[in-house]
């Protein structure tokens, strides 16, 4: 007589082999870090990109954060 419950868990992870997961980390992009650095200062993108138009106000913000990082 076979055990089902054990038959089951043996079988499960051969079942899961077949999918298509990348290998090895993820990525890293150049907007998701632009994201990270913007989240520090409390900023989203669509704020930054209107800051940015404020040019003496994004070069003071830009410096600060290169002194502080």
């Amino acid at each position: 007589m076979w055990n089902f419950e054990y038959l089951s868990i043996i079988v499960m992870p051969v079942s899961l082999l077949s999918g298509t997961k990348p290998l090895g980390r993820p990525r890293i992009t150049w907007l998701s870090t632009v994201q990270q650095d913007l989240k520090q200062h409390h900023l989203m993108l669509p704020e930054a990109a209107d800051l940015a138009q404020n040019r003496p106000l994004w070069r003071m913000m830009s410096t600060y954060g290169a002194t502080q990082s």
